[in-house]
């Protein structure tokens, strides 16, 4: 007669591919935090302040970051945004504006959050992109809103 082999799992094999698997997602972890989303010096957006805002945005077309400082998801659609003004320069103008020092422009522009991106033709609003957006979907929405 044949035995039946099972495989036995013990508590001791639990704990040990639990502790590997921390092990791992920890420095996976730490190796995604240290890389930086995008160098300061290849950021392609223009700082705005409460004296360049009205003239650059009535000037041309132009895509506008709002954001702030310290948020992560607003870092990933600064890196995007930058990357697309790389490709179109001199076409658009890709600004950003950090609503922790001019706040007065969530209520100008009623945001409710960050990241948010608006597109203004000649100083009038005809877009705004809430969210973090993949840089697909924004060549997509700069080739149908200027080309």
């Amino acid at each position: 007669m044949k035995k039946n082999k099972s495989i036995r799992i013990k508590t001791g094999h639990i704990l040990t591919g639990i502790i590997v698997f921390t092990i791992f997602i920890y420095i996976l972890g730490i190796q995604t935090q240290s890389k930086p989303l995008l160098n300061e010096n290849e950021n392609s957006l223009i700082e705005l302040d409460k004296d360049s805002f009205f003239d650059s945005i009535t000037l041309k077309k132009c895509f506008v970051l709002f954001y702030a400082e310290n948020s992560e998801l607003c870092d990933v659609m600064s890196a995007s945004l930058s990357k697309l003004a790389k490709n179109n320069q001199g076409k658009t103008g890709f600004y950003k504006l950090n609503l922790d020092k001019y706040p007065e422009y969530d209520l100008k522009y009623n945001i409710s959050g960050v990241p948010n991106i608006f597109i203004f033709n000649e100083g009038i609003e005809v877009a705004r992109i809430m969210g973090v957006v993949p840089e697909q979907n924004l060549e997509k929405i700069y080739d149908k809103m200027f080309n």
